[in-house]
């Protein structure tokens, strides 16, 4: 942690013993008594310092670890929300400025809180994150960031469309459902996904619920055949 200049200038309170000396006298310590009478002053007032900075560090480091704890997921360890709204906000303003386009994915486990209710929090847990595991074994990191909206539902930003084909993504899709339900099969539940494409005058909302509104006619259309 760097130390600013602001924080550096409170060292200057240690000239405070040999100022005050100096102002009330009009000259500078000169008997030993004097001299250890400013040392001593000047010591407790560097005492007085530290404790304030170790203070300071303190709060700072909660502050920090708070401001993660509000970013990212402690199970996951993924972003969450507020970390997704910004960068889809950063791709859509990329895409627009450079006319290029990008997908977004949402991911949802039908049914989650009955895991937790039937098997237990600890094993939801280890569903979760063998869950995330498979996600970015299939849709890679590289060619994108996942988020943890919610508890059992999940986010993925493409980075674009010529790093990341889009029959690549949707190969990839349809590996990520089967490897999902797979994995989901021992507990009752399943995985959900919808996918949407940046489109010219698209905003946060309206490709969000594309994806959303497509994840919903896959799951309806699952549920028929079945």
């Amino acid at each position: 942690m760097k130390t600013t200049l602001k924080e550096k200038s409170i060292y200057l309170l240690l000239l405070m013993p040999t100022l005050t000396e100096w102002l009330e006298s009009g000259q500078l310590p000169q008997t030993p008594h004097d001299i250890i009478s400013d040392l001593a002053l000047t010591l407790i007032v560097l005492g007085f310092i530290l404790v304030s900075r170790k203070q300071s560090k303190e709060i700072k480091q909660l502050e920090e670890t708070i401001h993660e704890a509000e970013l990212f997921d402690p199970l996951t360890r993924l972003p969450r929300q507020e970390r997704f709204n910004e960068d889809l906000g950063y791709a859509l303003a990329s895409a627009k400025e450079k006319q290029e386009s990008f997908h977004i994915v949402c991911i949802d486990i039908d049914r989650f809180k009955d895991v937790n209710e039937h098997y237990g929090y600890a094993i939801g847990d280890d569903v979760l994150k063998a869950l995330v595991k498979q996600i970015k074994s299939v849709l890679s990191e590289k060619n994108g960031s996942l988020y943890r909206l919610g508890a059992d539902s999940f986010a993925f930003i493409c980075r674009d469309s010529a790093a990341y084909k889009e029959e690549e993504l949707v190969t990839n899709l349809v590996t990520l459902r089967a490897s999902g339900q797979k994995l989901l099969a021992d507990y009752q539940t399943t995985l959900s996904i919808g996918s949407a494409k940046y489109k010219d005058g698209d905003n946060q909302d309206k490709l969000w619920l594309r994806a959303v509104e497509q994840m919903k006619e896959k799951r309806q259309a699952l549920s028929t055949a079945a």
